[in-house]
């Protein structure tokens, strides 16, 4: 009955590219049951399928998936029968050798006569969201066992990576474990984590070269300068290999994706002496040496984290980067303040390209990203209302350029290409502009339409004295060669 407390964890291949228009939307999903996004997928279509949570901080959350079409329209929402049992959707992947099929993982919890049973759930369905077949997995009366990321292996098989927690000793550091399904749902082999240290799982990669599976996780350290972020690697029948530390800065939220045959990328938030939370993302090679790092912050007083698990994707000669804006984590997920969604660009060099900007008008928390058939990318997650406290899901699609082109919703507050934050502030602020533009000009107004500030902006980050202005609400507006790029509110504490 308490898996959904992972669905919070914030430490909390290459697509080819089409010649067909790119749509783009950035949508949110009202409704009453708080439900949340946690993975997506592309059908052949263009259509997409989201998998997540419906009452999900609750003791009783039920799995959920949504079908929406290349607009952005919700076609069909189900939720899974609750009756006295807890329930939750994590994973949605391609079936390995089944095309237009789509294999899904979650879990079922429930109490029968005072005995706690945890079930892992594997689902087929099609591209119609009708359930094909359906397997369960036990996992005794001792373990809690959550599924988070898996990924398709050798000759059709595919790695499931899961929580582990104990249900006779909640006090009990979590572990994790790997599983290994054949494609007819068999378990085939298994390898789970021990010891006396928390162990918080992040992502895991197969190597197809080495036959080797990597498991990304937050762990105890190995030597005194060594790094708290770990890889362990395992054969493909998951026997031990190695236990080795990541680049020091990582701290959580790892995402690893293949780049190439010889490189993957790992991304993650990292801090510094200087700066307390951002992004970095590193080139790696399958040895996991580093061969550069890019970092991606904003402004030192105001935290950037990576999203959730996976973070990155990559389509074509793009980079995609999910990232969460304005976060405070000792108050996630009923942060008080809004947030924006950012999107950052990266050629394969890993030089920035843009930053856009969705949000700033409640709390958003990505929680994943994929690459799209039309060479752009796909964010799904949770928009938290700060004035009904409901929880709904988003939808955000970018095109190449990692923006929402092309219609009215350009037009919109929550979409930006730059940003006053942090919002709420105090007497200093950041003017904060993408990369994409080479110049900005910021306006501040007050309600009633005064001008009170101009500044022709230097830079992507230009702090600004806002301290002789009284606290209320003012309206920023900024442009860019007499275009409008960013506007919203800013409250001055």
């Amino acid at each position: 009955m308490k898996a959904y407390h992972y669905l919070f964890r914030f430490s909390f291949a290459l697509l080819p590219l089409l010649t067909h228009a790119q749509s783009t939307f950035f949508k949110i999903f009202p409704s009453t049951d708080n439900s949340i996004g946690v993975k997506a997928i592309e059908t052949p279509t263009n259509d997409i399928i989201i998998v997540g949570g419906n009452d999900f901080y609750s003791s009783l959350p039920k799995g959920m998936i949504m079908k929406i079409n290349s607009d952005g329209d919700l076609l069909e929402k189900i939720i899974l029968p609750g009756g006295g049992n807890a329930s939750n959707m994590f994973t949605i992947n391609h079936f390995p050798a089944f095309e237009n099929q789509y294999l899904l993982t979650g879990y079922k919890d429930s109490i029968v006569d005072n005995v706690s049973n945890c079930i892992i759930k594997l689902y087929i369905i099609n591209d119609s969201i009708t359930f094909l077949s359906e397997r369960s997995f036990n996992s005794g009366s001792e373990l809690f066992v959550y599924p988070w990321q898996f990924k398709i292996g050798e000759n059709n098989s595919f790695y499931l990576l899961c929580n582990v927690d104990s249900i006779n000793q909640p006090t009990s550091p979590g572990q994790f474990c790997v599983l290994k399904f054949n494609n007819q749902l068999d378990s085939i082999n298994a390898y789970f984590s021990h010891g006396s240290s928390y162990h918080l799982i992040g992502d895991l990669l197969y190597d197809e070269n080495q036959k080797k599976v990597d498991i990304f996780y937050l762990g105890p350290y190995i030597t005194k300068s060594g790094s708290s972020m770990k890889v362990l690697e395992l054969d493909s029948n998951l026997n031990y290999i190695a236990s080795l530390s990541l680049p020091e800065n990582i701290i959580t939220e790892p995402t690893s994706i293949y780049l190439t045959d010889t490189t993957y990328i790992l991304t993650g938030v990292t801090h510094t002496m200087a700066i307390d939370r951002f992004i970095s993302t590193y080139l790696m090679t399958y040895d996991h040496d580093s061969l550069k790092r890019q970092q991606i912050y904003n402004d030192p007083d105001t935290l950037l984290y990576a999203g959730a698990t996976p973070n990155t994707a990559v389509n074509g000669e793009s980079i995609f980067i999910s990232g969460l804006y304005n976060i405070h984590p000792f108050e996630y997920p009923w942060q008080s303040t809004p947030s924006w969604i950012q999107v950052t660009r990266l050629d394969r060099s890993l030089n920035i390209i843009s930053n856009n900007f969705y949000g700033g008008d409640a709390f958003y928390s990505p929680y994943s990203i994929i690459a799209t058939s039309d060479g752009g990318a796909f964010l799904t997650g949770f928009r938290y209302d700060l004035q009904t406290h409901l929880f709904d899901v988003f939808a955000l699609k970018v095109d190449t350029n990692g923006a929402v082109t092309g219609d009215s919703e350009t037009d919109r507050n929550d979409i930006a290409g730059a940003i006053l934050a942090p919002n709420p502030g105090h007497d200093k602020v950041s003017a904060i502009v993408g990369a994409q533009y080479k110049s900005a000009d910021i306006f501040l107004y007050d309600l009633k339409g005064k001008t009170i500030l101009y500044k022709k902006l230097e830079g992507n980050r230009q702090t600004i004295d806002l301290s002789g202005l009284k606290p209320g609400s003012y309206v920023y507006v900024f442009t860019s060669e007499n275009k409008k790029i960013g506007q919203g509110k800013w409250i001055r504490q």
